[in-house]
């Protein structure tokens, strides 16, 4: 469709580019937005779909963006919103586990990790008294 949009848009001289019209009626131009409603409507009738707003399709991309973990960041832009706060906040929900799976990122980047030692260890005097005496933590 976008290929056809454009094609369209050119042969009338309307620039084409990011931002450009996904959906164009003849010359490139917008189709009414009631139009591709219920012309979505009929085509997902006729494929046995139940009936539901075309917009979902927007909500349906973006939630299975983000189970599939595409950096919000992407997701953001395909969705055009102005910051990636707005996709976070809308759709961080849909993935499972994101707490967790969060939390054991974090533990994996403390685990020790082996290293070659030169030497002993040294820990400065006032840091490894103050540990000794229980009054380090944070």
């Amino acid at each position: 469709m976008l290929g056809e949009c454009w094609d369209d848009a050119l042969a009338v001289g309307r620039p084409v580019g990011a931002g450009s019209l996904v959906f164009c009626g003849p010359g490139g131009g917008p189709v009414n937005p009631d139009r591709l409603s219920n012309s979505f409507r009929w085509a997902a009738q006729r494929a046995g779909l139940k009936d539901f707003p075309f917009h979902d399709l927007r909500h349906t991309h973006a939630t299975l963006l983000m189970r599939e973990n595409v950096h919000p960041g992407i997701v953001s832009e395909r969705l055009g919103h102005s910051s990636i706060g707005i996709t976070v906040n809308l759709y961080s929900h849909v993935i499972p586990g994101m707490q967790t799976a969060a939390a054991d990122s974090f533990t994996r980047g403390w685990e020790v990790r082996e290293r070659p030692v030169s030497g002993p260890v040294e820990v400065e005097e006032s840091v490894g008294s103050a540990v000794a005496e229980g009054s380090g933590g944070a």
